[in-house]
């Protein structure tokens, strides 16, 4: 417990403790940023987090996942940004608390570089946490929107606000439809379980930073390309506006441009596929976002284009790369009394072409941020 790790590290109980889970995007990627549409839905994994003011204008903060001790009296100023100590001392410094010190411990049951957004995570946990602890009275939008300036201005990481809603606004049994746009929300019940359905995360265990230059590249071109249409974001395409366009725009910007127009598209038919309870359309979806990440986004891998086409012909009713991709993880939408063998055939796929051996465990949709210890 989190609370039994912040009483070895410091030496008291601390005043509250709360987590925030990571997340699997069911469908929606690289929409975010383009004010399109998303599906994504929080996972049991957490970040969890236990805090108390201390006496001091200091922050100690203390990681169980690596085992390191971070004390500072001015956050980020002092602190090497390629640690994870940035995630959460650029949360406390967007809350401006002024000079009140703290300490937090950390522990985190969400794979780092998968794409299952521990970052968000993190960050989540922190903010809630803090915002709570000193009353600042910021609301979960709120905070969102400031995690996810912290991703952005602090971190130089240029992502949506997708990860950081879907962690403060899930509910358990649901996906979270998120127009970007207006942040508006959506609760979508899922019905998997009652469906004899189990969502599979296989984790390639290969990673890439979003801070690097390949996911800030895409959304450069996506942005480019509203520039040059004359739009004040792609969100206000439709198919039908594709034919015509793709001379005003180079080869590169019009497939980039594609893959968002037709992916909101299909976040659009995913919702109503889940309301019908029509899986084999849903799953018929999944497939084709994965294709357009591949053909037309160009940032999947040869482990994630192996894991879906595995599972696809394994039997299962869809399969997706998820998260920023240039690595991470797929998911599949697979019946439950064929779990086991779609497991084994990508880890013998995995095997057969000498990658890494895959991390593969099921997921099932879980609750937003939430004090521990609350119901």
């Amino acid at each position: 417990m989190i609370q039994e790790v912040f009483l070895n590290q410091f030496g008291a109980k601390p005043e509250l403790s709360y987590q925030a889970p990571g997340r699997v995007n069911l469908i929606g990627e690289h929409t975010d940023y383009n004010q399109g549409f998303v599906l994504p839905l929080a996972i049991e994994q957490t970040t969890q987090v236990s805090i108390s003011k201390n006496n001091g204008q200091i922050f100690r903060i203390y990681s169980q996942n690596t085992g390191e001790l971070i004390e500072t009296s001015s956050p980020l100023d002092e602190i090497d940004l390629s640690t994870w100590a940035k995630y959460p001392l650029a949360v406390i410094q967007l809350l401006e608390i002024g000079n009140q010190g703290l300490d937090i411990a950390i522990s985190s049951e969400v794979p780092i570089g998968a794409g299952l957004s521990s970052s968000a995570a993190l960050e989540c946990s922190v903010a809630s946490a803090v915002n709570e602890l000193l009353d600042l009275g910021k609301d979960r939008k709120e905070l969102a929107l400031l995690c996810q300036k912290a991703e952005n201005t602090v971190i130089g990481a240029p992502t949506g606000n997708m990860d950081q809603l879907a962690s403060l606004f899930s509910e358990k049994d649901k996906a979270v439809f998120i127009d970007c746009q207006t942040s508006e929300l959506q609760l979508v019940e899922l019905g998997f379980d009652e469906a004899g359905l189990e969502l599979l995360v296989i984790d390639t265990r290969t990673s890439h930073d979003l801070a690097d230059g390949d996911y800030g590249n895409r959304r450069n071109e996506c942005f480019s390309a509203a520039q040059q249409l004359r739009l004040s974001s792609l969100r206000q395409l439709s198919i039908r506006d594709l034919d015509g366009i793709d001379a005003s725009l180079s080869k590169i910007e019009f497939k980039r441009v594609r893959h968002v127009v037709y992916e909101n598209a299909r976040v659009l038919e995913a919702v109503q596929a889940i309301k019908e309870k029509d899986f084999q359309t849903l799953g018929g979806l999944m497939v084709l976002s994965h294709k357009s990440m591949r053909d037309d986004f160009e940032i999947s891998t040869p482990e994630l284009d192996t894991a879906v086409e595995v599972a696809m012909s394994s039997s299962a009713l869809g399969a997706r790369m998820t998260g920023g991709g240039f690595g991470g993880s797929a998911i599949a939408l697979v019946k439950t009394e064929n779990k086991q063998a779609i497991t084994a055939d990508i880890y013998e796929a995995f095997e057969s072409k000498g990658f890494k051996t895959p991390s593969i465990f099921g997921v099932r949709a879980s609750s937003g941020a939430k004090r521990l210890g609350s119901a």
